[in-house]
């Protein structure tokens, strides 16, 4: 999963793990420390920091999250590897300490096609077929 894609994930997850009362405290610490860097990084006014407090307000939301995600995007080249390890540090805690993983997925799909997300996923584009497993004799696959 691409840096952007953990980042947003961890910050919604972790977002919405910090406000329950009964977060651990290493996700809490984890969350804090994340966003921290991102203010440290882009100043408490940027687009990024509005975004990723928006999206903690209300983590349930996919268009907060969709934003946060776009603002991210426009500066994934200045992200560097401290924002990177600590989102990767919230995901490892909220899996440690929730049983979930921290990742989120946003996708938008337009026209034809596929989108598979989440371990062992697999995309098929229109009018496409997946057979898994050990199979012998037909598949019929037209309907007919």
């Amino acid at each position: 999963m691409d840096p952007v894609s953990i980042i947003t994930g961890a910050l919604v997850s972790g977002a919405a793990e910090a406000a329950k009362p009964t977060a651990a405290q290493i996700v809490k610490d984890a969350y804090s420390a994340l966003k921290n860097a991102l203010v440290k990084k882009f100043g408490e006014k940027s687009d990024v920091v509005d975004a990723a407090k928006k999206a903690g307000e209300n983590p349930d939301s996919k268009h907060r999250a969709g934003v946060l995600q776009e603002e991210l995007e426009k500066v994934k080249t200045e992200l560097g590897d401290e924002i990177a390890e600590l989102a990767k540090k919230l995901d490892e805690a909220l899996k440690a300490h929730t049983g979930a993983g921290g990742a989120a997925y946003n996708a938008a799909l337009t026209g034809d096609g596929a989108i598979a997300q989440g371990k062992n996923a697999t995309a098929v584009g229109k009018g496409g077929v997946v057979v898994k497993g050990s199979n012998s004799g037909s598949i019929n696959t037209s309907g007919k």
